[in-house]
């Protein structure tokens, strides 16, 4: 039997694929921690509260600081592993790459355009990325279902929450 056709073959390649996405996407999470706590650090913070408005913005960012690092160290040390062993990882996909432009340009269009928009922008986007082909009734689905989505989100903030998005 090839070697490439043994069993755990082709669990060991995939997870040499899968470490050096983790690369990028450890470094992403880091990345999006930073720019969330730089954010968060406008938030004024009362004299009087220990916590403040802007402590949970803030945790919630160090953790994926956190987070991403590990990610990316745990997943470096495994390309470093498959390196090694001669093993040729596969690159990034065209995907992954869409959809870090379709967060950036969301996270753009958030200032301007509100939440609702920005976030109907958002799903419908990642919708049509995912989908295997794009037809005019998948498209109609998208966009019921981007819609949908972001209203519920909307009256979970603004009326369970009672946080007003902008």
């Amino acid at each position: 039997m090839p070697a490439n056709e043994m069993p755990g073959y082709r669990l060991k390649k995939a997870t040499e694929v899968l470490a050096k996405k983790d690369i990028v996407l450890g470094l992403s999470v880091f990345a999006f921690g930073v720019l969330l706590y730089l954010q968060s650090s406008g938030i004024r913070d009362m004299r009087y509260d220990i916590l403040g408005p802007s402590f949970i913005p803030k945790l919630a960012s160090l953790s994926l600081m956190v987070f991403g690092l590990i990610l990316f160290a745990t997943s470096l040390r495994k390309n470093k592993e498959a390196i090694k062993k001669n093993a040729k990882p596969e690159g990034i996909s065209q995907k992954t790459y869409v959809f870090l432009a379709i967060t950036i340009v969301f996270m753009l269009l958030f200032g301007f355009l509100g939440f609702f928009v920005a976030s109907v922008f958002f799903i419908l986007a990642n919708y049509m990325l995912m989908a295997a082909k794009m037809s005019v009734r998948q498209l109609a689905v998208g966009l019921v279902f981007s819609v949908a989505s972001t209203w519920l989100i909307f009256m979970l903030f603004t009326e369970v929450f009672n946080l007003m998005l902008p």
